[in-house]
């Protein structure tokens, strides 16, 4: 290996990546990048072999570190790296442990080797919670919701809990907590207060709410189900239809029997819609004489 070819290990999640300085420009083995994330290299290179980024392409005779002989190998300009990581989708990947390190090489594996050629030492960004982690902290935060919390506030206890953990370690998205604190993270998912008002005043997305308008207007409703359907049973208004041999006769029957029974279930809530309509109209129906 001779001056020109100078080779630099730089360290990267767990995993070693390397800086050819070739000419004083600086270029990166692809190989060890794309089996760090986890892809297989065959396909990646033919691939890269295919794309624009061909003509990119140098291949080097050097000896990589661990390595005990000199080989062949496919080496890219570091200032091309970032176009090329964009162009792999990590929504197309099924295995989430790749798909998680695809990503983290995404956003920070050029930064960390530019920072290396430029300054002499890699950044050591922020390393985000592990799949594993993501996936414990997942669960713990399911078993508390699904043991502590009554099925129609669930969601709104799990927008809560992610809310708390992004507010408290400072990141867009709970997998941005740092690795490291990932204990700190759980504990603080256990510790979480599942109890107090919000669980009452908070709603499901899209779920009705009623003004005291809307109330008194259904027990005006009711009132009138409830006289359409006496009047209907109390003449004979059905009979005569049928004599007419009116195809309505029976639906209108069918309808007004089904009204009926949903309004003597709603009729449970006699008190408080007469209640409620009484103050906003300031008069008593009192049409409703189901109990």
């Amino acid at each position: 290996m001779d001056s020109s070819t100078a080779i630099t290990t730089v360290p990267f999640h767990g995993h070693s990546l390397f800086l050819v300085d070739y000419d004083g420009q600086p270029y990166t083995p692809m190989k060890t990048i794309v089996e760090g994330m986890g892809l297989k290299w065959q396909p990646q290179h033919r691939k890269l072999n295919e794309s624009r980024f061909k003509s990119c392409i140098t291949e080097m005779v050097i000896q990589l570190p661990g390595d005990d002989q000199r080989r062949s190998v496919t080496c890219f300009p570091l200032r091309k790296l970032p176009g090329w990581l964009m162009t792999i989708s990590p929504n197309k990947i099924k295995d989430a442990d790749t798909k998680a390190r695809v990503i983290q090489y995404q956003n920070d594996c050029d930064d960390a080797l530019w920072a290396y050629w430029s300054e002499g030492v890699a950044i050591n960004p922020r390393i985000g919670l592990t799949p594993k982690h993501q996936r414990e902290l997942q669960k713990a935060i399911a078993g508390r919701v699904y043991t502590e919390v009554p099925e129609p506030r669930r969601q709104s206890a799990f927008k809560r809990i992610y809310r708390h953990l992004k507010d408290r370690f400072d990141v867009a998205k709970y997998d941005q907590i740092d690795d490291s604190r990932y204990p700190e993270a759980l504990g603080a998912v256990q510790s979480f207060e599942l109890e107090g008002d919000w669980l009452e005043a908070d709603r499901e997305p899209g779920a009705a709410t009623f003004t005291d308008e809307d109330l008194s207007d259904l027990y005006i409703l009711l009132c009138h189900v409830y006289h359409f359907h006496a009047k209907w049973k109390g003449s004979r208004i059905e009979e005569a239809m049928r004599i007419l041999e009116s195809p309505v006769a029976a639906r209108m029957c069918e309808h007004l029997d089904m009204a009926q029974t949903f309004t003597n279930r709603l009729a449970r809530a006699k008190g408080e819609l007469m209640e409620v309509s009484r103050r906003r109209l300031g008069v008593n129906y009192g049409l409703l004489p189901i109990h």
